[in-house]
């Protein structure tokens, strides 16, 4: 009998390169591309150096096309994560060679696609984190760094059996997802905070608000309409059929029907949220000047809103200034949770036409997209310009702190569709500083982050090369949840990112 000759490294990558480009066909698209280092654990013995060269290839050859299977918005925005790392079912953590190969690999390609997702958690072994931060310091903005600890437990308290939680992987930047079970698209819409916010300044009532509490309650009013639009939005939606998918996602074959159509074994929604500091920033400058110091009235705030600030320019300068959002404060943090229970307590109950549930989360790409069609707001923001970002803070504080604050929300079931802490670091500080952010990264484990990413630039390199792109043709930056060329950008986001490198200048570990 004649046995079947072993599977090479080398050909299984070539296999997953294969059913890569097959799934981009897909309606539906690939879900990431998997926890490789589990699924080639048993070439986990071969040699480094060959191993390494064959994964530089495997990187080159997912690179190719970057451009085709980009996102209209922006190349780079691919999908093309690979997830390395993780808790075990038995609550141990799994690493293997090839863990810290993918990573090397990818510190010598410096290269904005495919991108690496690390899950770590209170077990990661110090010199694992310590390869992490180097792949980061090299500037291509991964790997993002996800909380085992926070969001295998979120995960199960969503309805995931354990298995799937401890087996998660991302549907596209960093949404988990349960790998291969499930229809999952967790990127549908987003609750835009701020647009609540400005609907509200333009109510005849917002002006006749008497306490920070009734213009708070007026808010809280004005957000559920965005929510009920959201619930309708998801209501409404009808998937088109997807042969290949269903062919490969567990229950189909069970129930007997299409992805499309409740098949899988997780048929639940997800969503996002843009806005949300800019909410915040707005609803506590309320409380401040106008409830407490009394400097300003809310008919002076609602004129020079409704005017985008053309009215008063100067009050524009002055609350632009005002940031609180992602400060480790009593009434900042005990604001956000306020806002964040609002609307879990509006969307737990949500289920979709398959019976699926709803999960939601702080973080969105959509930031400067949502905001052109967002009015003004009363943090000094005027109509059309870019949203807050994920979870950062205006103000240069430190790491810590807004890392503090991150682990004083909540992210437990619905709310548990990625949650991004995201912050500048200037090139050299993690390299100079290494054993620093080591117990940085230890700490923030136990603070209790969800996700966090980091952008290592500064804003003199940024300006130079938006001034002469020619002379920086391999800079990458991290844009929202994917890495990319920064003269590939639009100029809209080189310009945020630009704004957000000098804002954050001055913050340390």
């Amino acid at each position: 009998m004649r046995t079947q000759k072993a599977e090479s490294l080398e050909e299984a990558l070539q296999r997953i390169l294969f059913w890569s480009s097959l799934f981009w066909q897909s309606r539906h698209r690939l879900v990431g591309l998997g926890r490789l280092d589990v699924l080639l654990d048993r070439f986990a013995d071969e040699d480094e150096k060959e191993a390494t060269a064959m994964i530089m290839d495997f990187y080159d050859e997912l690179h190719r096309y970057y451009a085709y299977k980009s996102n209209y918005v922006s190349l780079g925005d691919t999908g093309q994560i690979i997830i390395l790392g993780g808790k075990d079912t038995e609550g141990r953590y799994f690493e293997n060679a090839l863990t810290r190969i993918f990573i090397r690999a990818m510190i010598k390609k410096r290269l904005p696609d495919p991108k690496l997702f690390l899950r770590i958690c209170s077990d990661t072994p110090d010199d694992l984190i310590r390869e992490a931060l180097e792949c980061i310091a090299t500037g291509i903005g991964c790997p993002v760094l996800s909380n085992d600890e926070v969001v295998e437990p979120a995960l199960e308290a969503f309805g995931y059996s354990h298995a799937d939680a401890c087996n998660y992987v991302t549907s596209a930047c960093w949404e988990p997802v349960a790998y291969g079970r499930s229809l999952e698209k967790n990127n549908i819409i987003d609750i835009n905070y701020a647009q609540a916010l400005s609907r509200m300044a333009g109510m005849p009532e917002f002006a006749e608000c008497k306490s920070f509490e009734e213009v708070l309650t007026l808010y809280l009013k004005c957000l559920d309409d965005e929510l009920e639009t959201i619930r309708a939005h998801l209501d409404g939606i009808e998937w088109e059929p997807d042969p290949l998918m269903t062919l490969f996602t567990d229950g189909c074959a069970h129930s007997g029907r299409d992805i499309a159509q409740g098949g899988a074994v997780y048929s639940d929604y997800g969503i996002l949220g843009v806005g949300l500091s800019n909410a915040v920033d707005s609803l506590l400058i309320v409380r401040e000047l106008v409830f407490e110091k009394q400097e300003i009235t809310l008919s002076q705030l609602k004129n020079a809103v409704l005017s985008s600030y053309a009215s008063d320019p100067a009050l524009g300068d002055r609350l632009r200034q005002m940031h609180w959002f992602g400060k480790d404060e009593e009434p900042v943090i005990t604001l956000t949770r306020r806002i964040l229970q609002q609307v879990d307590e509006r969307l737990v109950s949500y289920r979709n036409r398959f019976g699926g549930r709803l999960k939601w989360g702080m973080s969105s790409p959509n930031y400067i997209e949502y905001a052109k069609n967002t009015g003004a707001t009363l943090d000094g923001r005027a109509a059309g310009t870019p949203l807050g970002v994920h979870i950062s803070c205006a103000d240069p504080i430190p790491f810590t702190e807004l890392t503090a604050f991150a682990g004083k929300m909540d992210y437990s079931g619905n709310r548990s569709n990625g949650n991004v802490v995201d912050f500048f670091v200037s090139p050299g500080l993690i390299r100079s500083n290494i054993d620093k952010f080591v117990l940085f990264i230890k700490a923030a484990v136990s603070m209790g982050f969800f996700e966090m990413q980091m952008n290592v630039v500064d804003s003199k390199t940024l300006i130079a090369a938006k001034k002469n792109p020619a002379d920086y043709p391999d800079l990458i930056v991290r844009v929202w949840g994917f890495s990319a060329y920064f003269a590939d950008l639009p100029e809209d986001y080189q310009n945020l990112l630009i704004e957000r490198a000098l804002r954050s200048e001055g913050a340390v570990c």
